[in-house]
């Protein structure tokens, strides 16, 4: 758990250091339980980061949207408590500020 915390106050300052880039929140769930289940679950996830990241001075502008994709596109296939671990994870894709490039 403080490890989660570490990495998700490096991801808050880096946040913070790239006001004009936008992201997702995506949520996951591991293969365990039904599929309905599995997709609230990972929006609670989602959303439960989204909160957090708000609490943390992370403007909502910035946050695009908290998707849950439930088991969709799991990290690990294998049928074991490590591999379904690996699968209850919150990533963030992130959309960089495209007014900066150039033409």
């Amino acid at each position: 758990m403080l490890w989660t915390r570490i990495r998700l106050n490096a991801d808050v300052q880096w946040l913070k250091d790239h006001p004009g880039d936008r992201f997702f929140i995506e949520g996951y769930a591991s293969a365990t339980g039904s599929e309905a289940y599995n997709l609230k679950l990972s929006g609670q996830r989602a959303w439960w980061v989204r909160e957090l990241l708000i609490r943390k001075g992370i403007p909502e502008n910035q946050i695009l949207l908290a998707v849950p994709w439930g088991m969709l596109y799991p990290a690990c296939l294998e049928d074991t408590e490590e591999c379904h671990a690996k699968n209850r994870v919150v990533r963030f894709a992130y959309y960089p500020n495209l007014s900066n490039t150039t033409e």
